[in-house]
């Protein structure tokens, strides 16, 4: 919650049903990774960040390409 921070949350994705609509933060999960494209485009956002720590390389992979989808770098 840093207003003067570089990043600011506009939305999260998250494949659990069970998050879905939940906040994080103030931060609504949007959808489910596969709607990465969607969501950036709702939001008009300008990065995504990847936050999962256990993320193997298919799923950074598939965020990545769901990414470049959308228009911006992971």
């Amino acid at each position: 919650d840093d207003p003067d921070g570089a990043f600011i949350p506009v939305a999260i994705v998250d494949d659990d049903p069970l998050k879905a609509n939940f906040r994080v933060a103030g931060v609504r999960v949007e959808g489910a990774i596969g709607d990465l494209p969607e969501v950036v485009d709702l939001r008009q956002a300008s990065a995504v960040i990847m936050a999962i720590p256990t993320a193997d390389s298919d799923l950074i992979r598939r965020v990545d390409q769901l990414a470049t989808k959308a228009g911006l770098p992971l």
